[in-house]
C-alpha cells in the first residue's frame, strides 16, 4: 500500500473515532442535560448537515486551485475547536452554532480525500470503499471508547466532548506528513454549470438521497428514539458499535461485489426499508440491533454510486463532480433529520420510521420495475471499463511501434534504410489504428458518441501522417506523429476519465526527435 493512501486512511479513521465518540452522545446530551424536545434535536442535526449541502460545491472549485493538504488542515481545525466548545455550551443556540462549524469541517475533509483517490480509475472504487471502511472502523471504535469514558466518569458528557476534540486534533500530524506527498494542482476553468451534470444520473441521485436520509436519521434522531424505548446511554453506544461493525463489513465486501452494481443497490434499498419496519415494532436491545444492522447496509451505496458518476465524467470536471456528490450526500443528511425530527414532534416518535418505510417500499418496487433502466446504467459502466482496457492495449502496441521507429532511426545510415524501417513499423501502427476504429465503433453504440468521435478525429490525424516523408530532412512528419499521439492520450484522459498508460505520455515527451 502506498504511503499516501495509508496516511489518508489513518486521517479518516481518526475522524471516524472522533465522530463515534461524540455524535450519538450529543443527541442524548441535548435531550437529558439540556432538556431539548424532538424539534430541538432536529435543529441540532440540521445545523450540522446544512453546511455539507453547500460548502462541497465551493470545495470542488478549490480542489483545482489549492493543494488538498491545505484544505484538509482547515477541516481538522474547524472540527476540533468547536467540538471542544460544545463541552462548555449551556443552550441549544450555542450547540447549533458549533454544529454549523463541525458540519463545515466535514465538507473540507471528505471531498479532497475522494479527489485524491479518483485520479486512478483502476483503484478508485477500491480506495474510496476502503477509506469509507476505515472511517466506519473508527466510528465503530469511537462509541466503544465513548462507552468506557462514560462508565468511568459517571456519564460526564462534557469530558467526552473534550477528549473527542483532542483525538481529532491529533490528526494534524498525519495531514502535515501527507501534504508533501500530494500531487500538484492542475488548474481547470470555473464552470458552475458543470455541477448540474450530476442530475444526468437521476437513478443514482434518488438512491443516494434515500440512503443518506436514513443515515442522517440514524445519526441524529434514532438515539433519542432508543432513549424513549428504555435503552440506556451505555447500551446505545454499544448498539452503535455493532452498527459500525456491520457497516465496516459491508464496505469490505464492496471490493468483491461492485461488479453487480444494480442488484447490490436494490438490495440496499430493501434491507434499509426492512430495518425501518422492524424499528416500528422493536422493544428490546436485540430487536433494535437487528433493525440497525439491516439499515446500516445502505452505506454500500456511497462508493458504488460515486464510481458510477465518476466513470462517466470527464477528468477535467471530476473534482467538481466530487464536490457535487458530497453536496448530494449532505442534502440527504439534511433532509432526513429535518423531516424525521418534526414528524416525531407532531405525530409521535415512531412516525418518521413509518414514513421512510413507505418511501423505501415505493423505491424497492420502482427498482424492480425499472430494472431494465438500471441494467443500462450498469452496462454503460462496464462498457466504459471494457473500452478503456481495449484502448490501453492499443496504446501499448502503438507505443511499441513508435519505440521501434526510434530504434530504426538511431541505427540507420542511409535514407533508404531509414525509410524502409520506418515504413515497416508504420504498417504495424496502421493495423493498430484500424483495430482501434473497430473498437471505437462498438463503443459509440454503448456510450455517448461525443468523446469517442473526438478520439476518432485524433486517430485520423495520425493515420494521414506519413512519418517516412520527412526522412533525411530532420523527420518533421515523424515528430508530428508523436505530437498527435500525445494529444490522443490527453484526449482519452479528459474524455473518459482514465489514465491511459501514463508511461506513454512520459515516453513521448522524453523521446522527442526535435531534441536530438
Amino acid at each position: 500500500m502506498e504511503r499516501t493512501t495509508l496516511l489518508l486512511f489513518m486521517i479518516v479513521m481518526t475522524l471516524g473515532i472522533s465522530y463515534g465518540m461524540h455524535t450519538y452522545a450529543l443527541t442524548t446530551f441535548v435531550k437529558t442535560d439540556i432538556g431539548a424536545a424532538y424539534d430541538d434535536i432536529a435543529a441540532v442535526g440540521i445545523a450540522k448537515f446544512l453546511p455539507i449541502v453547500l460548502i462541497p460545491l465551493f470545495i470542488g472549485i478549490l480542489l483545482n486551485r489549492i493543494r488538498s493538504g491545505y484544505i484538509i488542515i482547515i477541516g481538522v481545525a474547524l472540527h476540533a475547536i468547536p467540538l471542544f466548545m460544545i463541552s462548555v455550551a449551556e443552550t441549544i443556540a450555542e450547540i447549533i452554532l458549533y454544529q454549523l462549524a463541525i458540519g463545515a469541517a466535514h465538507a473540507f475533509i471528505w471531498p479532497p480525500v475522494n479527489s485524491v483517490f479518483s485520479t486512478n480509475s483502476e483503484t478508485r472504487i477500491k480506495n474510496i470503499a476502503r477509506a469509507t471502511m476505515f472511517f466506519l472502523l473508527g466510528w465503530m471504535i469511537g462509541p466503544l471508547a465513548g462507552m468506557g469514558i462514560m462508565d468511568a466518569t459517571d456519564e460526564n458528557y462534557r469530558l467526552l466532548f473534550q477528549l473527542s476534540a483532542v483525538v481529532m486534533a491529533s490528526s494534524t500530524i498525519l495531514v502535515v506528513l501527507l501534504h508533501a506527498r500530494l500531487p500538484s494542482v492542475k488548474l481547470a476553468p470555473i464552470d458552475p454549470k458543470s455541477f448540474g451534470k450530476i442530475l444526468h444520473f437521476p437513478v443514482v441521485v434518488a438512491l443516494v438521497l434515500f440512503t443518506t436520509a436514513v443515515s442522517g436519521i440514524l445519526f441524529v434522531i434514532y438515539p433519542a428514539f432508543l432513549v424513549d424505548n428504555g435503552i440506556s446511554a451505555s447500551a446505545i453506544l454499544f448498539l452503535y458499535f455493532i452498527f459500525g461493525g456491520i457497516r465496516v463489513a459491508a464496505m469490505w465486501l464492496v471490493n468483491f461485489l461492485h461488479r453487480w452494481m444494480m442488484p447490490i443497490l436494490t438490495m440496499c434499498i430493501v434491507l434499509t426499508t426492512a430495518g425501518l419496519a422492524i424499528s416500528l415494532f422493536a422493544t428490546s436491545f436485540v430487536q433494535f440491533a437487528v433493525a440497525m444492522c439491516m439499515a446500516g447496509v445502505g452505506i454500500v451505496a456511497y462508493p458504488i454510486c460515486l464510481e458510477i458518476i465518476l466513470s462517466r465524467t470527464k477528468r477535467i470536471i471530476a473534482n467538481k463532480m466530487v464536490g457535487a456528490y458530497a453536496s448530494l450526500v449532505g442534502l440527504g443528511w439534511f433532509v432526513g433529520p429535518a423531516i424525521a425530527g418534526y414528524t416525531a414532534h407532531w405525530f409521535g416518535p415512531a412516525a418518521p420510521y413509518l414514513l421512510f418505510c413507505i418511501v423505501g417500499v415505493g423505491m424497492s418496487i420502482a427498482a424492480v420495475t425499472l430494472r431494465k433502466a438500471l441494467a443500462v446504467v450498469e452496462a454503460r459502466h462496464e462498457a466504459t471499463k471494457n473500452v478503456n482496457q481495449l484502448l490501453k492495449n492499443h496504446f501499448n502496441v502503438m507505443l511499441l511501434s513508435i519505440g521501434l521507429m526510434d530504434r530504426a532511426l538511431a541505427k540507420s545510415k542511409t535514407y533508404e534504410d531509414i525509410s524502409s524501417k520506418i515504413r515497416a513499423q508504420y504498417d504495424q501502427l496502421d493495423r493498430t489504428i484500424e483495430e482501434m476504429n473497430k473498437d471505437l465503433s462498438v463503443a459509440v453504440e454503448l456510450m455517448d458518441a461525443e468523446p469517442i468521435e473526438e478520439m476518432r478525429r485524433v486517430i485520423r490525424k495520425i493515420e494521414h501522417t506519413d512519418p517516412a516523408a520527412g526522412a533525411g530532412k530532420g523527420y518533421p512528419a515523424y515528430d508530428d506523429v508523436k505530437e498527435s499521439m500525445a494529444g490522443c492520450v490527453e484526449q482519452l484522459n479528459e474524455a473518459m476519465n482514465v489514465d491511459v498508460v501514463s508511461d506513454v505520455r512520459n515516453w513521448l515527451h522524453a523521446h522527442s526527435l526535435k531534441k536530438r
